[in-house]
């Protein structure tokens, strides 16, 4: 796990020193760059596999023709490199840079598919008859990657970043904020791919590569992973015959993700939150590894009942014999991650369980580098709300989602209290509303956005009204559903969800963990597993209110303890509603709102701005989807455009 940066045109070199430097944090053991008359190339490393030297990058092979930066893991490199060597390649190291470096040698952006992990790379063809540079990015866009054309004085330069702040560190460049960007955001709570927050940065959308002739400066985008095409894994399946042949085959198939991510040359542990997903990696985790080994969970410890999992987690970790550290998210740290979590979001982000996962990685980071997490299960085995209330969705849109019934309806919702704890019914209920209008193809958009198209439109000034009139926010959640029309509908979401909801995990996964130098693996977004789980009868994975995930649990409930897979679901997050209005969240969100410079912007009628802020704050209104987007982005504005 690391961080990248690259810049072409003449001295390049000069321009990516300041832009590798300010990615620091994600590589704290060790940095190099290379360069030529046409592009500069620079790493900063985390060292995970074969920790010695010899594997730093920028990573060239013995010609010195081809060369690669590389952020993240390819899980099955053992597997990689005896293919390559009964081909005749001779190697120099036991890394797993130098074994992608070689694959895509002999095979180009083709040879994506068979790469299991997580990356973003940049690979380049020095030597060629013209100069090449190919940009890739993994699956399921667990490892971020930026890219554009930047004006640094009078010369454009492509350049590309593992982040945005590398872009923004870059000499004479003059970031702008995209106006488009800021919308999506605010709408879809993170900034959907291939948009980012800066005008003419874009970020690469999962399962695709995109090849610059350096020396024209011509680009080609091309995918090695169509989405629409669902999951396809290294593995052939055979559609099983029953319901019990299912369990055996994902049992397997989990087994084995497992394993390749317990490959590491430096200590492990697994993220603990005390649900299904966690629990199930952790159980796995220990099978692999034997009774006789150590293995370190981390979980978070919560003052607010309602959102505290730490006992359950506890459960866990003793029936599965871990060494178990308990983090508690107490007042005194509050105040503390929140600063320090609106300091590093250099991609805002509204999803509130960025600031326990700020100090989950945090104390992590000190027993551990590499930890395996939970995250994807949800989105691949059915385990999220929508899934419970999806045919009342349904009938709320044929009865009154074309009579206006249904504003009436959720203003009442979202009016004075009970509000606080963990999705309370009224909280609820005004979400459902939101998606009376829509059909099938857009209502997940709606039940998870922000703020709404309408709700914005009386809002937005200036450009930002204009960049809404161009703006399709439901557009990621529309091409997934249709893509699927061949499932039922419990896939059709399922793969929806995976398209929207999980870039927003992934960023909050990547974001806090790389700000402590921790790397985050998630077996249960391993292709194989999640192509199983794609050709399953969407009643194996959702089997009615309450009983999502119904084959995971099964399959690993005889690993767990009893009564651990059966509880209600609970996210991973913070009393939003109570932070926004007299928590940590509160002064931040009117300072910022109310800065000169986020004024200055043109964008807001900011009287309708304070007036939302007053009724969430004065207790008369819930206005959290809202006013969270808006904190993030006006904070966001003040630290890294303002400043």
């Amino acid at each position: 796990m690391c961080g990248i940066a690259g810049i072409s045109g003449e001295n390049a070199r000069h321009y990516v020193a300041p832009m590798i430097r300010a990615l620091a944090h994600r590589g704290p053991d060790a940095e190099a760059a290379w360069h030529d008359a046409y592009m500069a190339l620079a790493h900063r490393r985390l060292s995970i596999i074969d920790t010695s030297d010899s594997a730093n990058q920028p990573f060239f092979e013995p010609e010195g023709r081809y060369g690669i930066v590389f952020n993240g893991e390819i899980y099955n490199y053992r597997e990689l490199r005896r293919t390559l060597e009964g081909e005749g390649v001779v190697f120099r190291t036991q890394s797993d840079t130098e074994v992608l470096l070689h694959w895509l040698m002999s095979r180009g952006p083709a040879g994506l598919t068979a790469c299991n992990g997580m990356f973003a790379l940049a690979f380049y063809d020095a030597r060629g008859a013209r100069p090449q540079l190919m940009l890739a990015r993994d699956r399921f866009g667990k490892k971020p990657l930026y890219y554009g054309w930047l004006e640094t004085g009078i010369v454009r330069r492509f350049a590309f970043a593992s982040e945005l702040r590398a872009l923004m560190a870059c000499p004479e460049y003059r970031p702008r904020v995209s106006a488009t960007g800021a919308t999506l955001f605010l709408m879809c709570e993170h900034v959907p791919d291939p948009q980012s927050m800066l005008a003419g940065v874009s970020s690469l959308a999962p399962g695709s590569y995109l090849t610059l002739d350096v020396a024209s400066g011509a680009t080609a985008e091309g995918r090695f992973w169509d989405p629409g095409q669902g999951v396809h894994g290294s593995r052939p399946i055979v559609p099983p015959s029953s319901y019990e042949e299912a369990l055996i085959g994902l049992d397997d198939r989990l087994r084995q993700a497992v394993k390749l991510r317990l490959r590491s040359d430096v200590p492990l542990g697994v993220l603990l939150s005390g649900g299904v997903d966690s629990a199930a990696v952790a159980a796995l985790a220990r099978e692999m590894l034997g009774r006789e080994r150590e293995l370190h969970t981390f979980s978070v410890a919560f003052d607010e009942a309602d959102f505290d999992e730490s006992v359950h987690a506890k459960a866990v970790a003793d029936h599965l014999g871990t060494t178990h550290h308990e983090i508690r998210f107490s007042p005194a740290e509050v105040e503390r991650v929140v600063g320090r979590t609106l300091d590093h979001l250099d991609n805002p982000l509204a999803d509130a369980g960025v600031f326990p996962y700020m100090l989950l990685s945090r104390a992590v980071k000190k027993h551990v580098t590499v930890a395996l997490g939970g995250d994807g299960g949800d989105e691949v085995f059915a385990g999220y709300e929508p899934f419970n209330v999806w045919k009342k969705g349904r009938w709320m849109h044929r009865f009154f989602g074309w009579n206006g019934l249904w504003r009436a309806l959720k203003a009442f919702a979202e009016i004075g209290s009970p509000q606080e704890g963990y999705m309370p019914f009224r909280y609820k209920m005004a979400t459902a509303l939101r998606g009376a209008p829509f059909g099938d193809d857009e209502r997940l958009f709606a039940w998870t956005a922000g703020w709404m198209p309408d709700e914005l439109r009386e809002a937005a000034t200036g450009e930002l009204s204009y960049a809404l009139d161009r703006a399709d926010a439901a557009a990621h959640n529309r091409d997934a559903w249709r893509g699927a029309a061949e499932k039922d509908w419990i896939q059709r979401l399922a793969r929806a969800f995976r398209a929207t909801f999980l870039q927003e995990v992934l960023q909050k996964v990547d974001t806090a963990s790389m700000a402590h130098a921790l790397e985050v693996r998630a077996p249960l977004l391993d292709a194989d597993v999640v192509a199983y789980a794609e050709q399953l009868p969407g009643k194996w994975l959702w089997a009615g209110p309450g009983r999502g995930k119904n084959v995971l649990k099964d399959a690993v409930r005889a690993l767990l303890p009893q009564g651990a897979l059966d509880r209600r679901k609970q996210g991973f997050s913070i009393p939003v509603y109570t932070w926004l209005r007299s928590g940590p969240l509160a002064k931040p969100l009117r300072e910022a709102v109310e800065a000169e410079s986020f004024r200055a912007l043109g964008w807001f009628d900011h009287d309708r701005l304070t007036r939302l802020i007053d009724e969430h704050q004065g207790g008369k209104r819930n206005h959290r989807k809202r006013l969270l987007p808006l904190l993030m982005l006006a904070q966001w504005h003040k630290r890294w455009i303002a400043r």
